[in-house]
């Protein structure tokens, strides 16, 4: 479309194109994750500051932007996740119920962020399989805090991963400007 788009390309194991599909706006879309949908489609999320084309509800500055295709690359629905300031998913699993689950930031404190604890906390949501909010939860402290990947271990627990440069909120201590950050979520008590 213009700034730059998602861009799903499907190859075959030889590695020969099957199909490749933009999907985006007039401003800068940039996918970070993609998971196999039940129905063998796909979901592909990342960031976007568009506010036409391809997406219907921009919610201020970036937003972490979900799109559902088929299983032969085209868009069924898309969603925007967030607030009025940058908010973006950087990874995803489909759980085996077939919620989606994504991990990534966020800057905003309003919408559909009921909490932000610094500049950036590290941002958790579920959604069921239309793309519907069920629960999200943020996670850091006053200074700036990044998710970047989820993994799912057992029983409604996930293993988040980031950046930290935190000393205070849900931090107990910090080495230096960025550090690693890793620590197991049970959204079954969220």
């Amino acid at each position: 479309h213009a700034g730059g788009d998602y861009w799903v390309l499907k190859l075959n194991a030889e590695g020969e194109l099957i199909w490749q599909n933009y999907f985006g706006g007039l401003q800068t879309d940039t996918p970070f994750a993609i998971a196999l949908a039940s129905d063998g489609g796909f979901f592909v999320a990342g960031s976007s500051d568009s506010e036409d084309s391809d997406i219907s509800e921009n919610r201020g500055s970036y937003d972490a932007w979900l799109v559902k295709l088929s299983a032969n690359g085209q868009l069924l629905w898309e969603r925007s996740y967030g607030g009025s300031q940058m908010d973006t998913a950087y990874d995803m699993a489909v759980s085996e119920n077939g919620n989606i689950v994504l991990v990534g930031d966020t800057r905003s404190s309003d919408q559909q962020i009921l909490q932000n604890k610094g500049g950036a906390d590290l941002w958790y949501w579920r959604l069921n399989a239309e793309g519907e909010l069920i629960e999200q939860k943020t996670f850091g402290g006053s200074d700036f805090d990044v998710g970047r990947s989820l993994h799912a271990l057992s029983n409604g627990l996930w293993l988040l991963s980031g950046s930290s440069r935190s000393l205070d909120g849900d931090l107990e201590n910090n080495k230096g400007q960025n550090d690693a950050w890793t620590f197991v979520w049970d959204s079954k008590n969220n």
